[in-house]
C-alpha cells in the first residue's frame, strides 16, 4: 500500500469501531459479551368515534389523508422544548399509518431509551377523543408517548368526532294529537327548555333551563356524542299530550329532533278538572 500513505506507522493497530479491547496476563482469562438491538415500529389507524368514548371500536369508520407527526426527545441542552421532529406521514385509505424502524436508544444520551411523541395535524370541525390530554412535560398537548424498546411494535390509535346537532321544536298543539303538525304555530318565551347528559368520555353536561328563541326558529344544542335528556319546563295554563323527558344517544355528526307538543287549558267553570279546547 502507497497512496495514501499510512497514518498510524509506528502505531499499535487502531481497534474496530465496535469492539472489546482485552489484555489477558498469564493464565488469565476474561469473559467479554456482544450484545445486539433491533429497531422499533410504530403504527396505528385514524378512526371516526361515533360514540365519542377515546377506543377504536368494532365497525367504527377509519380517515385517511390525515397528518401524523412524530417527535423525538432532543437531549440538546441549547433546545428549550426538549423534542424535534423526526418525521411526518399521511393515513392512508384504510386510515393506517406507520413509522418503521426507529432508534432504541437516544444517540447523544446512550443508552438512555428514546421517546417519541406522535401527534395529528387538527382538522375542522374534528374534535380529538383519542389520545386524550396530556398534563406532563415535554410532550405536546393531545399526543402519545412511547419509549421505545428493542424489536417492539407499538399501536397508537387517533379518533376524532365531530358535534352532533339536537334540535328541539315547541309547538302549540292545536288539535291534540301530541305532535306538531304543519301550520301549527311555535312557541317561544313562555316555556323553557332543560338539557343534561354525559359524553363518551363521561364528562357531565348540565345545562340550567334556557327560554326558547323567536317563535320562527327551533332551539339547536351542539355536543359531543354521548347520552343526553332533553326536559321541558312545564308552564301555568298549559299541558302536553307526551310524556317526557325524552333521551337522545347521539353520535359522531348526528343530527336529532325532539317535539314538545303543548296545549292551552280551559277552564269550563263546573267542569271538575280542565278540559282541552
Amino acid at each position: 500500500h502507497t497512496e495514501p500513505a499510512p497514518t498510524n506507522i509506528g502505531l499499535p493497530p487502531l481497534p474496530p469501531p465496535i469492539s472489546h479491547s482485552v489484555s489477558l496476563g498469564v493464565n488469565e482469562t476474561q469473559a467479554k459479551n456482544f450484545g445486539n438491538y433491533r429497531c422499533g415500529d410504530i403504527s396505528g389507524i385514524k378512526y371516526e368515534d361515533m360514540n365519542g368514548n377515546g377506543t377504536f371500536d368494532l365497525g367504527e369508520p377509519t380517515l385517511s389523508g390525515w397528518q401524523i407527526s412524530l417527535y423525538e426527545h432532543d437531549s440538546d441542552p441549547t433546545n428549550p422544548s426538549q423534542i424535534k421532529l423526526h418525521s411526518t406521514t399521511t393515513t392512508a385509505a384504510d386510515g393506517s399509518y406507520s413509522f418503521d424502524c426507529l432508534d432504541v436508544y437516544d444517540p447523544f444520551d446512550f443508552p438512555r431509551r428514546q421517546t417519541y411523541y406522535l401527534t395529528e395535524t387538527s382538522q375542522n370541525p374534528w374534535s380529538t377523543s383519542e389520545p386524550g390530554p396530556v398534563q406532563f412535560f415535554p410532550a405536546p398537548p393531545r399526543s402519545h408517548t412511547v419509549v421505545m424498546e428493542s424489536g417492539t411494535q407499538f399501536q397508537r390509535n387517533f379518533g376524532n368526532y365531530r358535534n352532533a346537532t339536537i334540535e328541539v321544536n315547541k309547538c302549540e298543539d292545536l288539535n291534540g294529537n301530541g305532535g306538531c303538525d304543519p301550520g301549527e304555530p311555535l312557541i317561544s318565551n313562555q316555556f323553557e327548555i332543560g338539557f343534561s347528559g354525559t359524553t363518551g368520555v363521561g364528562t357531565v353536561i348540565l345545562e340550567p333551563p334556557v327560554g326558547f328563541p323567536k317563535p320562527t326558529a327551533p332551539f339547536t344544542q351542539s355536543v359531543p356524542p354521548g347520552t343526553y335528556t332533553v326536559r321541558e319546563v312545564q308552564q301555568p295554563g298549559w299541558s302536553t299530550a307526551q310524556t317526557g323527558p325524552f333521551t337522545v344517544n347521539a353520535t359522531s355528526n348526528g343530527q336529532y329532533t325532539v317535539e314538545f307538543a303543548n296545549y292551552r287549558l280551559r277552564d269550563f267553570g263546573d267542569a271538575p278538572s280542565p278540559y282541552p279546547t
